[in-house]
């Protein structure tokens, strides 16, 4: 009688251990004690059934991981899982610029620029096409015809028509193109043999939809491809049977668009204008902005949750950052906090102050701020009031003192300095640079220790600096946050001048003992002169990390920006508010090595 294997492992993933258990189950039975499984025919077989074995546990393995958002790899899996959290992963993005355009024409009243109108551009990425998205007419008597703030898109238009045959139950509208921006598409259906033309306009959510209801739904197909899906007569009307649908849509070539200034109109719009153009002339009043590529498969994976727990309402900070995220595409890393945390301003109760960075580096506009604002608006509670702010910027310099044995290596000091460099420069990249990302001390030496198996240990001294830009030759009253306590006696200035004499502010003064919480402002003849008069210019926080400068003229200064430097009363530094910490890796990194 046959004993139960005991020996076949039921969690491996490996062929060779597979085979290796059912050679010893076969060993346990008395038909097949002594047989020579290598040299048999038997060895064969056995080989196909830990095959098949294999493959089947591989099959299952991946199957389970694809049921579940937090394991799934494929695009498709992973879409297919959002859309049960209603979320639509972002497609690619055109960006958009603004131009005033002017136009002189021979004889005309007024001047159309349809929609599809291409501008050509250019940049190190290559040439770009942008066109407008809709049609602009404009009326003049003197035959000059001005387009202010005209919007541009990159990207051109392109169209895809489908047939509606409800005899196929499997009909799909899928749009084919990978690179639609999905906020450019229009659906037109076609019935009764063209005599009835209508717009579909696309729809957010159930709310308010109607069996009459001319609205369509956007969703994730296979292949990272989007479709288009209508009403089923309770929310949104279905078109008729043999309807023709036609899709229009502009691609885009993503992120590579970014940056570009300058255009010129690549379409002769004479004829169309029954007039002569005498000329055409292009202001640029915002560069491209805004583009971003397909939304990545970890992006999709974090956001999709996130959004579903918004519920299109914004109430906590995560709501914030959510929608402003999932909306703007050009929006990389959001910063939330209310009126009442603030360490400088006067508290504001009842405003939400937000704070936005871009994928290209780019401040946001004030346009593009309006619209966030206005877009979050309706969607706060009842007395709160969203305002964007621009981020501030907290700059690191760091003194890295590297202990080296140079017997674990053939590289020479400045190869280290390089190395040691490069691992810094990667965690500026990894683990700064956005919203809520701290400075870690011990993150960063472990990465230095790691760099090269020489290094035997680090030590690094932290400092920082704030910039403000203060108007020339007025009056200026200045005020600073570094986020994070200050250690007393570390506070000095870049020089600047002011009625003709040279002042830094410091907190150190010599032959003055305990200064306190009072910030001076030091006169210098000449930068390497010793101290002539001091005066109270302000007043330091050291706790709370915050300096407040009386009025003052700022005559000139180097790059007209007031540089604060000042030394953490701890070494590991934390991104509060509207704060993002950025190490100065082009000139604020000193990096040696000891033996």
């Amino acid at each position: 009688m046959p004993i139960a294997n005991t020996s076949l492992s039921l969690t491996s993933l490996d062929f060779d251990a597979y085979k290796d258990s059912l050679k010893a189950y076969l060993k346990t039975q008395s038909a097949f004690k002594d047989y020579d499984y290598e040299g048999s025919n038997i060895n064969v077989l056995l080989d196909v059934l830990s095959l098949n074995t294999y493959k089947m546990a591989y099959y299952l393995n991946m199957v389970a991981s694809e049921m579940m958002l937090d394991s799934a790899q494929l695009r498709s899996t992973i879409s297919s899982h959002a859309k049960q959290l209603n979320y639509l992963p972002r497609s690619v993005r055109s960006s958009m610029a603004k131009i005033d355009i002017t136009v002189a024409t021979s004889n005309a009243t007024s001047f159309t620029i349809p929609k599809g109108t291409p501008f050509g551009a250019t940049n190190n990425n290559g040439n770009f096409t942008f066109t407008t998205d809709k049609s602009i007419t404009v009326a003049s008597s003197n035959n000059t015809f001005l387009f202010p703030d005209l919007e541009i898109f990159e990207g051109t238009y392109i169209q895809e028509t489908f047939l509606i045959d409800y005899s196929n139950e499997t009909q799909k509208f899928t749009i084919l193109n990978e690179n639609v921006d999905t906020r450019s598409i229009s659906v037109i259906v076609s019935e009764n043999d063209g005599q009835t033309v209508t717009e579909f306009l696309l729809a957010d959510s159930l709310y308010a939809l109607t069996p009459t209801s001319n609205k369509y739904f956007l969703q994730t197909d296979i292949d990272a491809k989007y479709q288009v899906v209508f009403g089923d007569n309770t929310f949104g009307r279905t078109p008729a049977d043999g309807a023709v649908i036609t899709v229009e849509y502009r691609i885009s070539d993503g992120i590579k668009s970014n940056g570009i200034g300058t255009f010129a109109m690549s379409a002769d719009l004479s004829a169309i204008n029954n007039t002569e153009i005498l000329s055409n002339t292009i202001e640029v009043t915002e560069i491209a902005t805004g583009a971003a590529d397909l939304e990545s498969i970890e992006s999709i994976r974090y956001n999709a949750p996130r959004h579903f727990q918004t519920q299109e309402r914004a109430v906590t900070t995560n709501d914030y950052e959510d929608l402003i995220k999932f909306n703007f595409n050009d929006v990389q890393s959001v910063g939330v906090f209310g009126g009442e945390d603030s360490l400088v301003a006067p508290v504001s109760y009842g405003k939400v102050f937000i704070s936005c960075t871009t994928f290209s580096g780019d401040a946001l506009t004030e346009s593009r701020k309006t619209d966030i604002a206005a877009f979050l608006k309706p969607r706060t509670t009842i007395g709160i009031t969203p305002i964007l702010i621009d981020p501030e910027y907290v700059y690191l310099t760091l003194i890295v003192n590297a202990h080296i044995d140079f017997n674990e290596t053939a590289l020479v000091p400045e190869q280290l300095k390089t190395a040691i460099a490069a691992t810094v420069a990667t965690y500026n990249e990894d683990y700064l640079q956005q919203f809520k990302k701290n400075f870690r001390l011990s993150t960063l030496m472990s990465l230095i220790n790691l760099t090269d198996v020489s290094i035997m240990s680090n030590e690094i001294s932290v400092y920082m600096y704030k910039k403000l830009t203060p108007t020339i030759g007025i009056y200026n009253s200045l005020s600073m946050d570094f986020g994070t306590p200050l250690k007393p006696g570390s506070i000095l200035s870049n020089r600047f001048l002011s009625n003709s004499v040279y002042y830094v502010y410091t907190d150190t003064i010599d032959g003055v003992v305990n200064p306190g919480n009072i910030l001076y402002r030091l006169e210098q003849a000449t930068i390497s002169s010793t101290t002539q008069n001091y005066y109270a210019a302000g007043t330091i926080d050291y706790n709370k990390g915050t300096i407040v400068i009386d009025s003052e003229v700022y005559d000139q200064m180097a790059d007209s920006t007031l540089k604060m430097f000042a030394t953490p009363k701890n070494q590991d530094v934390y991104s509060t508010r509207n704060q993002i910490l950025v190490i100065d890796t082009a000139s604020g990194v000193n990096i040696n090595v000891l033996d």
